[in-house]
């Protein structure tokens, strides 16, 4: 079984990459955390912990005046609150090499963003890749992963163990933009 996953991830990047190769609606600036007004915060979805962290996130971003849209993917169903402008993605909503289909992410990946922060920490993110590769986003901010590397602006290496320690790092390097 984890022989037939691991061909269907490795066919699923193989898939992203070419469509990275041909990427290209806006053109990549850099974009200070102050310029940015739309904001898209992609997350692995794991725990209910996780849905409190990123519903007090989306607050802190709104009281700072930016409009936040946020994509999770959790292999099982949760309940979001209605308040949240969140995206639910689960393992119906991807075709069999992992890649998203369906209305949400095509809406979803319409959007023009300003700032697209990918906060999965690992490499078994791939419909988050997805979304974030194309997505509408002046510039792009995610971990190092050196085969995705021309679909982003910004790349954090080092020990990320989870998404709010890449979180961390992305606002300390962030606020150095100006």
């Amino acid at each position: 079984m984890r022989f037939l996953v691991a061909i269907r991830h490795k066919t699923g990047k193989q898939w992203l990459c070419r469509t990275m190769k041909k990427q290209s609606d806006i053109p990549p600036r850099s974009v200070s955390y102050r310029e940015a007004q739309h904001i898209a915060v992609l997350i692995p979805l794991q725990r209910y912990e996780d849905l409190a962290w990123i519903t007090d996130l989306a607050n802190r971003l709104q009281k700072d005046g930016k409009t936040c849209s946020i994509l999770g993917f959790s292999e099982f169903g949760m309940d979001i609150p209605p308040q949240l402008n969140l995206t639910l993605l689960g393992p119906a909503d991807l075709t069999w090499n992992f890649i998203p289909k369906g209305h949400a992410i095509k809406s979803f990946i319409s959007v023009n963003f300003d700032l697209l922060l990918n906060l999965c920490a690992d490499d078994t993110c791939l419909p988050l890749d997805y979304a974030s590769i194309k997505a509408k986003a002046a510039f792009r901010i995610g971990r190092y992963n050196r085969v995705l590397s021309d679909g982003y602006g910004w790349m954090i290496k080092g020990e990320l163990g989870n998404s709010t320690t890449l979180l961390t790092a992305i606002k300390h390097y962030l606020g150095k933009i100006q």
